[in-house]
């Protein structure tokens, strides 16, 4: 393991854009491939992953209802 190829959660948030809770939120659920537990909150993100959801973030909230 190389640990220059992980961020924490709070850099992975500040990178993204988002907060480190959504973050927390995504690796639990296990849609960042690759993240790490530390302890038993913390995170370490790959950095591959974190530019993989810069580009595509995911779509958070209720989808809206189709006109007709």
């Amino acid at each position: 393991m190389d640990i220059q190829q992980y961020m924490t959660t709070q850099e992975a948030a500040a990178f993204v854009g988002c907060t480190d809770g959504r973050i927390r939120q995504l690796a639990r659920k296990n849609l960042l491939p690759g993240t790490m537990r530390v302890g038993k909150k913390s995170f370490l993100i790959p950095i591959r992953e974190a530019k993989k959801l810069r580009k595509n973030p995911h779509k958070t909230g209720r989808p809206r209802k189709s006109a007709g």
